[in-house]
C-alpha cells in the first residue's frame, strides 16, 4: 500500500479520542456513563477512499456500577493537499453533521406528531468539523441486525420496494416541514441544502469538471472496445466538456417537485435488516453527506440507474413508481395536504432527469470492478512503510497525494487497463451498458 493507506492508519489514532468517544457514549447512554476503554475494530471490507475513513469503535463503559458495552460507526474526513479538495471534503462533513443534527429531527417531528414512523435514518452520536479534524460518531446499526447489501449485486423487487417507500417519506416529510412549520425556503433555513462538496466553490467546480471529464473519457474508452454505440459515442463527445454545466442544469427544479433528496441514493447508502426467512424487513438510509433541495426524480432516477438491473428497471418501473406515489400520497394526507402532482407528472419529471443519472453512474459504476483498491493507488507500491514510521506520520495536507491521481494524464495504457477490469465483471458492464442501450429513444437533455 502506498503513502495513503499509512495516513489512513494514522488517522485513526489521532482524531479518534478519549474525549469524542466519551462524548459519543453520554449522548448514547446517558450522562450517567463513565467510559472504562475503547478499541478500534475494523471493518471487515474496505470503508475507505481517498476522502473519508469508516471505521469502528467498541466501547467499554459502567453505568449505576456495571459493566456494559456498545460500539459507533465513526467517519473520519482525510486531510486534503489542495485548496478544492480540502473544502470539498470539510463542507461535506459540515454538510452531513448539520443534517443528522438539525434537518432530522425536525422531519422526524413532523412524522412522528402525525402517527407516522420516523425517518430510517442512524442516530448521531456526536459531530466536530473542525478542519482536519472532521469526525462523525453514528449509530452501530449492526446492533440492530442490519447490514450492507452487496454493492457489486443489483435489488431485486422486494428490496426496491423498501427503498421507494422510504425514499417517498423522506420527500414527503420536507413538504410537511415546509408547510406546518412555516418553512416555505427550506434552502434559505438549511444554507447547506442550496450546495455541494463538488459546487461550493469556483475551484471546486473546476475539479469536478476534471474528474467528470475523465469518468466520461473512461466510459467513451469502453463503448468504443465493446462497438455498437456509436450514437452514444458521439453524444459523450459532443457534450464532454460541457457535460458538469449539463448535470448542474438537471438540478434546477420545479417548485412542485421540490424536496429534500438523500442525493447520493444507490445501493452502497443503504443498510438491510431481514426477517427470520430472509426477506428484506426494514432499509436505513446512510452517508447523508449529498442531502440536497432537488427535484424528487434525482433520488428516482438515480437509484434505478445505480441499483437495478436493465431488464428489472423495464419490466417494473410502472409498479415501482406506483409504490412511491402512494406512500409519498399517504404522508401528505396524514399532514392533510393535497398531491402537488399527479401520477402522470410524476413519471414526466423522472423521464426528464436521465442526464444527471447517467454522468453519476458513468462515475460510480466502474468504482464496482476495483472496489477493494484506493483509487489513489493505481499503480501498486513496492515499498511497505515501515511500522515504526506509521504511528508518527504527520496527519497534514502535505503527507496525501490523492490530488495527483486527478493531475495524471489519462493515457493509452491506464484507458485499456479500465477496460480490461471493467469487462472482466460481465454483471456490472450489463448495468452500465443499459444507460445507453436505448440511447436513441432518451431524451439526452444536451440543449
Amino acid at each position: 500500500m502506498g503513502n495513503t493507506h499509512v495516513v489512513k492508519c494514522a488517522l485513526k489514532k489521532v482524531l479518534i479520542t478519549d474525549e469524542n468517544v466519551t462524548a459519543a457514549l453520554k449522548n448514547a447512554e446517558g450522562q450517567d456513563a463513565q467510559l472504562v476503554s475503547w478499541s478500534i475494530k475494523d471493518f471487515p471490507t474496505n470503508g475507505e477512499n481517498y476522502t473519508h475513513v469508516v471505521t469502528s469503535v467498541e466501547v467499554k463503559y459502567l453505568i449505576n456500577g456495571e459493566e456494559s458495552t456498545t460500539s459507533f460507526v465513526v467517519k473520519l474526513g482525510i486531510p486534503q493537499p489542495t485548496v478544492p479538495l480540502h473544502d470539498s471534503i470539510h463542507f461535506a462533513f459540515v454538510k452531513e453533521a448539520q443534517v443528522y443534527e438539525e434537518l432530522i429531527p425536525l422531519l422526524n417531528t413532523e412524522m412522528t406528531s402525525l402517527g407516522l414512523k420516523p425517518l430510517r435514518v442512524p442516530k448521531c452520536y456526536h459531530a466536530s468539523c473542525e478542519t482536519e479534524k472532521e469526525v462523525i460518531y453514528l449509530q452501530d446499526l449492526r446492533l440492530c441486525g442490519f447490514q450492507i447489501y452487496n454493492r457489486q449485486e443489483v435489488f431485486d423487487k422486494a428490496h426496491t420496494t423498501l427503498v421507494l417507500k422510504e425514499l417517498a417519506k423522506l420527500h414527503a416529510s420536507s413538504l410537511l416541514l415546509q408547510v406546518t412549520d412555516g418553512y416555505e425556503d427550506l434552502e434559505a433555513k438549511f444554507s447547506i441544502l442550496y450546495k455541494d462538496c463538488f459546487d461550493i466553490t469556483k475551484e471546486a467546480m473546476q475539479l469536478s469538471k476534471i474528474i467528470l471529464n475523465r469518468y466520461i473519457e473512461k466510459t467513451l474508452a469502453v463503448l468504443r472496445d465493446i462497438g455498437n454505440y456509436e450514437k452514444a459515442v458521439d453524444w459523450l463527445e459532443n457534450l464532454k466538456h460541457r457535460g458538469f454545466e449539463l448535470m448542474m442544469k438537471q438540478l434546477k427544479y420545479n417548485t412542485r417537485f421540490a424536496v429534500v433528496c438523500h442525493g447520493d441514493c444507490w445501493n452502497n447508502n443503504m443498510l438491510f435488516r431481514y426477517d427470520a426467512i430472509g426477506n428484506p424487513a426494514e432499509v436505513m438510509l446512510i452517508n447523508l453527506d449529498l442531502f440536497r433541495q432537488a427535484s424528487l426524480a434525482i433520488d428516482l432516477k438515480m437509484f434505478f440507474y445505480h441499483s437495478l438491473s436493465y431488464d428489472d428497471r423495464e419490466a417494473n418501473l410502472e409498479y415501482y413508481l406506483d409504490t412511491y406515489y402512494a406512500s409519498f400520497k399517504n404522508v401528505m394526507e396524514a399532514g392533510g395536504l393535497a398531491m402537488p402532482f399527479t401520477r402522470q407528472e410524476l413519471v414526466d419529471e423522472y423521464e426528464s432527469k436521465h442526464l444527471y443519472a447517467c454522468f453519476w453512474a458513468m462515475a460510480y459504476l466502474p468504482t464496482l470492478v476495483s472496489a477493494n483498491e484506493d483509487p489513489c493507488d493505481e499503480t501498486p507500491s513496492n515499498e511497505s512503510p515501515e511500522p515504526a514510521k506509521t504511528e508518527n506520520v504527520l496527519i497534514s495536507s502535505d503527507s496525501i497525494t490523492a490530488h495527483t491521481y486527478w493531475e495524471k494524464p489519462l493515457t493509452q495504457e491506464r484507458k485499456d487497463n479500465f477496460v480490461r477490469k471493467f469487462k472482466r465483471n460481465s454483471e456490472i458492464m450489463s448495468r452500465f451498458l443499459s444507460l445507453f442501450d436505448r440511447f436513441e429513444e432518451e431524451d439526452s437533455e444536451e440543449d
